[in-house]
């Protein structure tokens, strides 16, 4: 039963494109800056390549040079995959903030204590499943220890992400914010 919402794995596809998409608004787009290439561990490489190999094959990552990108690096997950971290303190200091408004809690909590069932949502992997907006996608470049990558899709840690991601809820459950949500 409902064997297309509730996968063991994540389709590898590049998302599809929905009313909100994720901006970079640079403060200032002539200016790149330098940033170093982080190593990965020995260990993690072949695993790190298999995963780049998937975002490349779903057309999320595509080559390309990457003047101003991002270092990615990966850890190893608790359960034998590698969750691939970028350092976006730079591009974050050159991005304009998103001041969204994140929703009150306590109204959200309240709405779920009068409903009769109860479920969560696995947003373990999101931001992954958000596309930045085509004339940003430029800005969304990522320096692996094997080549460099434009990515097609919201980055962890980035500055604006956030916002994106509660504005991508709201649409999504609009009609059932404080009914139901």
């Amino acid at each position: 039963m409902f064997t297309t919402v509730f996968v063991k794995e994540l389709p590898e596809e590049q998302p599809q494109v929905r009313k909100i998409m994720h901006r970079i608004s640079l403060i200032d787009q002539m200016k790149l800056l330098k940033t170093r290439t982080f190593k990965a561990p020995q260990a993690l490489m072949t695993k790190y390549k298999a995963w780049i190999n998937k975002q490349m094959n779903a057309g999320i990552f595509y080559r390309t040079s990457v003047p101003g990108g991002v270092s990615m690096f990966v850890e190893a997950k608790s359960d034998s995959r590698v969750c691939p971290l970028v350092d976006l303190r730079f591009r974050n200091d050159k991005t304009q903030a998103d001041d969204t408004q994140i929703p009150e809690q306590n109204t959200i909590l309240n709405a779920v204590a009068r409903g009769r069932c109860r479920s969560k949502i696995d947003l373990s992997n999101a931001y992954f499943h958000t596309r930045v907006h085509r004339d940003d996608v430029k800005y969304n470049t990522i320096k692996t220890a094997f080549v460099g990558f434009t990515s097609q899709v919201m980055m962890q840690g980035a500055r604006r992400a956030a916002g994106t991601a509660v504005r991508t809820m709201e649409d999504l459950f609009h009609d059932e914010l404080g009914k139901n949500i």
